[in-house]
């Protein structure tokens, strides 16, 4: 939308009322958008927890998880006394 907003001749002031971000953020996009191109508009997913388990771990664990998972819960509803 700030790409579109800008070829579209709007000023950054007024894209960055538009979008609710803060000037040098739209600036940014701008720039950016000009050195890269499309390559620039995907989105780079960063932050958050670190990973605990490596990609080969999770393959090994898994096969069968997801029945061990609701067998966990069949089993909840048994010690409720809720029959499914």
């Amino acid at each position: 939308m700030v790409v579109l907003a800008s070829a579209g001749g709007n000023t950054v002031p007024a894209i960055a009322r538009l979008v609710q971000a803060d000037e040098d953020t739209i600036r940014q996009v701008i720039h950016r958008f000009n050195e890269m191109g499309m390559a620039s508009l995907d989105p780079r997913w960063a932050g958050g927890r670190p990973r605990l388990i490596s990609p080969d771990d999770e393959q090994c664990q898994a096969p069968g998880l997801m029945e061990s998972w609701l067998a966990g819960f069949q089993g909840c509803n048994d010690r409720l006394g809720h029959h499914v």
